[in-house]
This record gives structure tokens, C-alpha cells and sequence, in this order.
């Protein structure tokens, strides 16, 4: 019995097999059909589908059931030959199969129903050191995966697990290895294989990247990270960002890569400050750093003249550039630093027809107005006007010369001449509705300025 005829009990069985129990068995490329008719014959579907032959020309039957192919045939011949001549026999059934290449040989593998290449890679051959196989698979000329056997197996890469085809071809190439350890602030510690030329930040992906605490969340905190490779007697330390101008170092095997943590210290902060006491710094150890960690000046404190004690030596640094808009100061604390914020000193007095009339206090960063002046101060009193404001000013020669503003010129026209700005040691009079002299107004000032003075004790 030929084994076209030993397909056709085959053919039968699966006609009569419910649909639910079943899949359709479809032709394909390669497969070989024989057909009974004064224009049959055997014919093998070409790559394009499609069988050719007499009276019938080109048939596309790539994709049909038996049952189909039969029905088209009989179609094609309807006008050459009667349909119950016209029978097709499946003569031989093309095995689909993939492409095994690699160092150790070649060869074919059965396709299987929805096979992965997971699952052919887990019935392959591989040695020790499966996980430095590369793998590619090329389907119709195109490279359609690449990727190491043990990233595949162990299944870090889903991506990769394609659905394999027919004639698909995969190779499996040996990858040169390294061997290094790695310690220190990072997912994975111990030994590594890495493929050769593997650079210090792909291993230290491959590690798992930076772990510890808040240093994961903190790009600050990591820049202070030290990565050192110990290679032989000699250590290299490595920058913890990449330099994308330069190449990285590549590891070699025996290698030690290291990440050690960033530097910790103490110092305490005191005087004006809202969280005065003792921190532990890690990573930034400016000044300004410091003192956003220990919750800024107080409102009465000021950040232009902070003093930091270090080992019997005294330095006055200003640091309210993030407040005055300054340039940041360039000065980093050490362990064992006090840092101390002054009281602000820095003060003009408003006296007269003002609802609290006194020291006004002034805050860092803050440029004040004649207008600023009065609102500090709550404003007017019951028989206060804005149209006679005295403000006492020293020359250049260090006297006090008084000059009369009408703030309601800048208030209903917008005049900024109306709104002079004050400076610290300026003492300002708010006069009444009605007319004041120039006599009482030094009086009046002369009292004010005195009064400051003793409250001070004296202080310039």
C-alpha cells in the first residue's frame, strides 16, 4: 500500500471527528497532493501557495482543508472533466520543521503546535556554561530575536520567548566570559558572568543597580556614592555618572567592583534656626544643605552672616542665597562643625499716627518700600495720613536730613518717587491731618532714634 493510500483512513477519520475535537488539518507549502482525473496527477504546492497544472493553470491551495482542495479542483476542471472524476489524495505531508545552528553542528527539529523557543532551548543541548549562548533566530532573512540562553531560561527576558515558525533558523553561538565579583550597595552581590567587554555601569545594572535605602530615591545622595574596581594591586575609582563623551572602563575577569556608600557626619546647629541640635549628613555636606535640613532661619534669625566654629577656628559665611538670590556659598561643613545663625539686627523704626508703631525687623531676601513700611507697622491710626510721612536719612557726612513723602501720589497715580526705599537705620514719622513743623518733626525723630539706641545698649 502506497502511502498515499495509508493517508486516506487518516483523511476519513479526521472528516468524521467532531469539529470540537479537532483542528482542520490544512495544506501548506510542500506538501504533496495527487489527483485522479484525465488532467491529474501529483502536485506539490510551491512557495507561493500554489499547485500548476493542466487544464486548471495556477490553484492556490496553501491554507485549505482537504474538503476545500477537492472542491477547488473540481471547480477549475467542472468544463474538462465530470466532478465525481476529480478526487484528491494527500500524498505526503512536508514536516514543518526549525534550524538548529551552532558550534557543535546542525541540525532540524520538529515543529510542535504553538512551540516557543523557551521550550526548544530547554530540549537542546547545552553545556556548563549555557548561559553565555547567545541566541538569534532568522525568519525569512531577518534577524526577528537576540538574546543570551540564560536570560531566556530563566525568564528575565518574556520579550524574547517568540512564537517560533516553519524554517525558522536559530543559532547558538558561544559568548566569551568574565568572571568578577561585586560588594557593596547594590541588588546583587557576589560572583557574576558577564560577556567580555561587559563596561562598569552595564555590570552594575546587571547587579541590580544601587540598593540602600534612600539612596535609591535621592540623585543627590547617589552622586556621593564611591565605586571603586580593584584589579591586581591597583584600585580605580569610577564616576558614578557616566561620562557619555568618554568610553567606560570594561571589567575583566577577576575584577572586584565595589560601591561603597557615601560618607556620614555629625554637626550641630544652633542660635536662630527651627530645628536646632544634632544631624548626621550623608552625601551633601554644604552649608546650605545643612541648614534646609535643620528647617531654615526662624523668623527672627538671618542667614547673611551664619558662623561656623571647626577646631578653635571662626568663619562668617553668608548663606541666604537661595533666599536673596545669591550665588550658593562654596563652603562644605566637616564632622565636629557648630554652626550658629544670628539673631537679625537689621531694623528701621516707624513712629508716629501707625496702628503699632516700633522696630521693623528685616527679613533676608526681602526689599522694603515706604509702603511695606506702613503695612508692617498695620497700617494707619485713627488719625494718621499717608500725605505726611517724614523719613530721616544720614548723609554722607553723618547727619540725619529729613525728607517729607506724599504716599498718596503713589497709591491714586501709580508715582514711584511717592514710594522711596528703606534701608536699615531709616526712621520714618507718620504725621497727623494736620500741618507739622520741621522742628517737631526732628523732635519727634531725634526721640525715636534715641529710644533705639538704648534699646540696644548702645549696640552701632
Amino acid at each position: 500500500m502506497t502511502r498515499a493510500f495509508m493517508l486516506v483512513p487518516a483523511l476519513f477519520a479526521m472528516a468524521f471527528t467532531p469539529p470540537q475535537q479537532r483542528e482542520p488539518l490544512r495544506l501548506k507549502r510542500g506538501d504533496t497532493i495527487a489527483v485522479t482525473s484525465e488532467y491529474g496527477g501529483e502536485f506539490r504546492i510551491m512557495p507561493d501557495g500554489a499547485i500548476y497544472g493542466r487544464g486548471f493553470g495556477r490553484l492556490v491551495l496553501e491554507g485549505k482543508t482537504w474538503e476545500e482542495s477537492e472542491s477547488a479542483l473540481k471547480k477549475a476542471l467542472h468544463k474538462f472533466v465530470k466532478d465525481d472524476e476529480v478526487h484528491v489524495l494527500l500524498k505526503d505531508i512536508r514536516r514543518e520543521v526549525v534550524y538548529l545552528v551552532g558550534s557543535s553542528g546542525h541540525g532540524t527539529s520538529e515543529l510542535q503546535p504553538d512551540m516557543r523557543l523557551r521550550q526548544m532551548i530547554a530540549s537542546a543541548t547545552l553545556d556548563e556554561n549555557a548561559d553565555q549562548v547567545q541566541l538569534q533566530v532568522f525568519r525569512d532573512g531577518k534577524k526577528v530575536c537576540d538574546t543570551l540562553a540564560s536570560d531566556l531560561l530563566k525568564g528575565d527576558s518574556n520579550s524574547s520567548d517568540i512564537l517560533l515558525k516553519a524554517d525558522d533558523v536559530i543559532t547558538m553561538t558561544p559568548v566569551a566570559f568574565v568572571r568578577i565579583w561585586v560588594t557593596g550597595l547594590v541588588g546583587h552581590t557576589g560572583q557574576m558572568k558577564l560577556p567580555a567587554g561587559t563596561d562598569v555601569y552595564k555590570a552594575l545594572a546587571a547587579a541590580g543597580g544601587i540598593r540602600s535605602g534612600d539612596i535609591e530615591t535621592d540623585r543627590a545622595l547617589q552622586d556621593e556614592v564611591h565605586i571603586y574596581v580593584r584589579r591586581g594591586p591597583e584600585t580605580i575609582e569610577v564616576p558614578v555618572r557616566q561620562d557619555m563623551s568618554k568610553p567606560a572602563l570594561n571589567l575583566e575577569s577577576g575584577d572586584t567592583l565595589s560601591v561603597i556608600p557615601p560618607e556620614t557626619m555629625r554637626v550641630t546647629i544652633g542660635g536662630e534656626i527651627n530645628k536646632p541640635g544634632e544631624f548626621m549628613l550623608r552625601g551633601d555636606r554644604s552649608l546650605v544643605g545643612a541648614l534646609t535640613q535643620a528647617g531654615g532661619a526662624t523668623p527672627v534669625g538671618t542667614l547673611t552672616n551664619v558662623l561656623i566654629l571647626r577646631k578653635g577656628e571662626l568663619y562668617r559665611i553668608d548663606a541666604s542665597g537661595p533666599i536673596t538670590n545669591k550665588p550658593f556659598p562654596n563652603f562644605n561643613l566637616e564632622s565636629g562643625d557648630l554652626v550658629y545663625v544670628q539673631r537679625n539686627e537689621r531694623t528701621f523704626m516707624v513712629m508716629g499716627e501707625v496702628a503699632k508703631p516700633g522696630k521693623i525687623r528685616m527679613r533676608d531676601g526681602r526689599t522694603y518700600h515706604l509702603a511695606d513700611a506702613i503695612a508692617d507697622s498695620e497700617g494707619l491710626s485713627g488719625r494718621g495720613t499717608l500725605r505726611r510721612i517724614s523719613l530721616a536719612r544720614p548723609d554722607a557726612s553723618g547727619k540725619m536730613q529729613i525728607t517729607k513723602y506724599n504716599l498718596d501720589e503713589y497709591f491714586k497715580d501709580g508715582n514711584q518717587a511717592a514710594n522711596p526705599e528703606i534701608f536699615e537705620g531709616d526712621c520714618l514719622l507718620v504725621g497727623e491731618p494736620k500741618g507739622i513743623t520741621f522742628g517737631n518733626t526732628m523732635q519727634a525723630l531725634s526721640g525715636a532714634i534715641l529710644f533705639e539706641n538704648i534699646s540696644r545698649g548702645g549696640r552701632p
